[in-house]
């Protein structure tokens, strides 16, 4: 068995992180007034690093915040942010923080997800609640915690202390939340990551954006990286034979879906065929019965013409019988007479 190795990265430098080109301000009526506001990172007591920044999140190809430069063990993993200066807002204004885990050190951006995928989240502290997007394929919101109780928790402020921790259990990452004693374990289950953190590494990147926010409207502090246990042979063997098992599965399911369509095709062909061909049988009974009918005309006719000569020898027999009788009477008569005298 490999024994996995566990660091805690108190003393990571501010050469340890990978600082954003800088945010765009943009006013609140969606004005820019300002390119690339400057990110100012610099090393902080106790192995700390402190970062401030302002601006307003358009793509995230310019970004404001920052992204560990080394790509830290998820399983474990746990990072504390020290919220030093939040702008005051309301539900209407638009902002967020992020805590990302991503495959590069930089920020997402929208249009190109599948460029830079990973555990893509925002805490509309505003608001407040938790967004959580697919982060896969496209930043598709999956998860948003507004139905829960404690959102208050997500209502990050000056001075609010926020924790992210990362745990591996049965093959599928699970997210925990703590802000002060306040915590929350993220129930979506984010099983699509598995095939993105193959090696079960990451990069930590940081953010926040808010419309309106001028040059170092947020500050903020990385108190300490812990890294994660590095994903063991066993546990990478177990993800790609699970992998396999759900290919297999997924490929039985579609040949099984094919099948049945090719059934029910073959039924309907057949079935068309059936109403054919009793369509072409009655057509023939039909063909046959007007044939017969014909002939029957045809042998009918001759037989009244022989029934009407029938009739007019019978006529002719009865004319004549009856003549003779009459002579016959005649004759009987006339012998009669001449005996008489």
């Amino acid at each position: 068995m490999i024994v996995a190795s566990v660091s805690v990265v108190a003393s990571a430098a501010a050469a340890d992180w990978t600082v954003g080109n800088g945010y765009n301000i943009i006013e609140k009526d969606g004005t820019k007034t300002v390119d690339n506001t400057p990110v100012t990172v610099a090393d902080a007591a106790n192995g700390a690093v402190s970062v401030s920044h302002g601006g307003y999140y358009n793509d995230g190809k310019n970004w404001g915040g920052v992204a560990s430069t080394a790509a830290y063990n998820l399983n474990g993993l746990e990072f504390t942010v020290q919220f030093d200066q939040v702008p005051e807002v309301t539900a209407e204004d638009d902002c967020w923080i992020s805590l990302d885990l991503l495959e590069k050190p930089q920020l997402f951006q929208v249009g190109d997800v599948p460029g830079n995928r990973g555990f893509m989240n925002l805490i509309r502290f505003g608001r407040p609640y938790w967004e959580i997007y697919e982060g896969v394929t496209g930043f598709s919101k999956i998860y948003d915690s507004q139905s829960i109780d404690n959102n208050a928790i997500f209502g990050i402020k000056t001075g609010d202390t926020v924790k992210l921790r990362v745990d591996y259990v049965d093959g599928v990452y699970q997210f925990t939340y703590t802000n002060g004693d306040a915590t929350f374990v993220l129930p979506q289950a984010m099983t699509q990551l598995t095939d993105v953190f193959a090696e079960g590494k990451a990069h930590v990147v940081i953010s926040a954006s808010l419309k309106g926010a001028q040059a170092d409207a947020f500050k903020y502090t990385i108190v300490s990286v812990t890294d994660g246990k590095e994903k063991t042979a066993e546990e990478k063997a177990a993800e790609a034979q699970a992998k396999a098992d759900a290919e297999a599965k997924a490929a039985a399911e579609k040949a099984e879906r094919e099948a049945k369509k090719a059934a029910e095709k073959a039924e309907k062909e057949a079935q068309k065929a059936a109403e054919e061909a009793a369509k072409a049988a009655e057509k023939a009974d039909g063909e046959g019965e007007k044939a017969t009918d014909e002939k029957t005309t045809d042998v009918a006719a001759p037989a009244e013409d022989a029934g009407l000569s029938t009739g007019a020898i019978v006529g002719i027999v009865i004319a004549v019988v009856v003549v003779i009788a009459v002579i016959v009477v005649v004759v009987v008569l006339s012998k009669k007479k001449k005996n008489s005298k």
